[in-house]
């Protein structure tokens, strides 16, 4: 079937006045955590625990586009999910997300 008839399932998870630069929230995926981060700018999404241990990375430390899990300081690259630092070495998987309508919204 490919991409024809595929409708994304955009949810909103918070009003954009709810997320100011430099900080991050955490939304729920049907169950899982979703965390949503306003750097530079840009919004961006990811899962919500660590791949080392399930820390929840919303109570990790964001500086530009990089998250230091507060339990054993691995850093992820929010933009890509990359695992840049130890002791976590799996990325992170990321979802589109977006501004509209003075909500934000994550593809999941």
């Amino acid at each position: 079937m490919g991409l024809r008839g595929y409708v994304a399932d955009w949810t909103s998870v918070a009003a954009a006045a709810d997320l100011p630069e430099g900080e991050m929230l955490e939304a729920d995926n049907r169950g899982e955590p979703v965390v949503v981060a306003r750097s530079g700018g840009s919004l961006y999404a990811f899962e919500g625990w660590c791949t080392h241990e399930e820390c929840p990375l919303a109570e990790g430390t964001l500086t530009d586009q990089q998250l230091e899990c507060y339990c054993h300081g691995a850093v992820f690259n929010i933009r890509t999910g990359e695992a840049l630092v130890g002791p976590a070495v799996a990325s992170l998987e990321t979802y589109p997300v977006r501004e509209q309508d003075g909500e934000i919204q994550v593809e999941m």
